[in-house]
C-alpha cells in the first residue's frame, strides 16, 4: 500500500484556474508574480467581483513614459543648486555688517571687502542656482 501524501492531494481552487498547486503556492510565498490572466481567473473562480484584479493592478509596478522621466529630470535640475540656505544667509548678514559700518569706516577698508563678497556672489551666480537663490543673490549684491 502507498503512503498517502498530502501535499500531492489535488487542490479544487488550481484545478478551476488551470494552474498546479505548487505554482499557486509559490506565488502567494511571493517566490513568483502572477500573470494577469491567472489574476483574472482567480478573480473569477473566488467570486471576487474585480476587487483581487484591482488589487493586482495596484500593486503591479507602473513603468514611467518618456515624458514623466523628462518631466522628472526637469525637476531635479530645476532644484539643483550650487548655494545653500546657510550661504544665503550668511551673504545677507555680511551685507547688512558692510551697510552699518559704512557711515564709521574707512571708503577704501569697505570697498576691498565689497568687491571680494560681489566677486564671491559673481561666482555664484555662474554656478548652478535656483530662481529664488538667484533673486536673493542679486538683491545682496545690490
Amino acid at each position: 500500500m502507498r503512503p498517502q501524501y498530502p501535499n500531492l492531494a489535488p487542490c479544487p481552487l488550481a484545478q478551476r484556474v488551470y494552474s498546479s498547486r505548487s505554482h499557486l503556492s509559490e506565488i502567494e510565498r511571493r517566490v513568483r508574480q502572477p500573470t494577469v490572466d491567472l489574476v483574472e481567473r482567480l478573480d473569477t473562480a473566488l467570486g471576487a467581483g474585480g476587487a483581487l484584479l484591482a488589487a493586482f493592478q495596484l500593486d503591479s509596478p507602473v513603468t514611467p513614459t518618456d515624458d514623466e522621466l523628462d518631466a522628472l529630470e526637469l525637476t531635479r535640475r530645476a532644484e539643483a543648486s550650487d548655494v545653500g540656505a546657510e550661504t544665503l544667509r550668511r551673504l545677507e548678514a555680511a551685507s547688512d555688517d558692510l551697510a552699518m559700518a559704512y557711515p564709521v569706516t574707512a571708503p577704501s577698508a569697505l570697498l576691498t571687502c565689497v568687491k571680494a563678497h560681489l566677486a564671491y556672489i559673481k561666482q555664484l551666480l555662474n554656478g548652478r542656482i535656483r530662481f529664488d537663490e538667484h533673486e536673493r543673490l542679486l538683491t545682496v549684491a545690490g
